[in-house]
C-alpha cells in the first residue's frame, strides 16, 4: 500500500486526521501516542457540551477553570453546537 499523506504527530488532531484519510502514515517522536489527551482533565476534553451556564460548566474543571472562563464565554454550548 502506497502512503499518500504523512501526518506529523500522533496527538488528537493527528490521529483524527489519520482515521479519516486513506493511506496515511502517522509519525510520532514519542513512544506514547495520544499522551496529551490523557492530561486534559481526566477525559473531560469534549468541547461541545450541553451546559450553557458557564459557572456550572467550570465546576467540571477544578484545576483549569480560571483559564477556561474566557474561552467558554466566547465559545459556549450554543455557539459550538450551531
Amino acid at each position: 500500500m502506497k502512503t499518500s499523506v504523512a501526518i506529523i504527530g500522533a496527538g488528537a488532531a493527528g490521529m483524527f486526521l489519520a482515521a479519516n484519510i486513506k493511506n496515511a502514515a502517522v509519525l510520532e517522536a514519542s513512544s506514547k501516542i495520544l499522551r496529551k489527551l490523557a492530561l486534559t482533565g481526566g477525559g473531560r476534553c469534549n468541547i461541545c457540551n450541553a451546559q450553557p451556564d458557564i459557572k456550572k460548566l467550570l465546576q467540571a474543571y477544578p484545576r483549569n477553570g480560571g483559564r477556561l472562563r474566557k474561552l467558554f464565554a466566547a465559545f459556549g454550548a450554543n455557539e459550538i453546537a450551531e
